[in-house]
């Protein structure tokens, strides 16, 4: 327990799902995951100086916020779209059978 009587896992447990899905919309699933941990690794070494002037929630969001806008601004950012990025694309290339439209036979070989 932290000095306010905080305790950074049952705030990682109940605020991380929501704070990984508020920064994926906010920079893409690309870089939410890496954010998430950042963010959550600077609430457990500012969780001593919480004061409580706001709720933890407002607090907590307006670090994953800053963290955001921190990486939009590097130069080495680029915004993926959720869903862009799939591990299995699957063939790139589509096959076509060489038949007739209408009959639906095998088109005679040009050889």
């Amino acid at each position: 327990m932290c000095e306010a009587g905080l305790d950074f896992q049952k705030i990682h447990d109940e605020f991380r799902p929501q704070i990984r899905l508020y920064l994926t919309l906010l920079v893409g699933d690309y870089e939410a995951e890496d954010l998430t941990q950042e963010v959550f690794l600077r609430i457990s070494t500012a969780l001593h100086n919480f004061r409580g002037d706001a709720q933890l929630k407002t607090w907590i969001y307006r670090i994953a916020t800053n963290a955001a806008v921190d990486r939009m601004r590097a130069p080495s950012f680029k915004y993926v779209p959720v869903g862009v990025l799939d591990p299995d694309p699957g063939p790139q290339e589509i096959e076509i059978e060489d038949r007739d439209l209408w009959t639906g036979e095998a088109a005679p070989s040009l050889e």
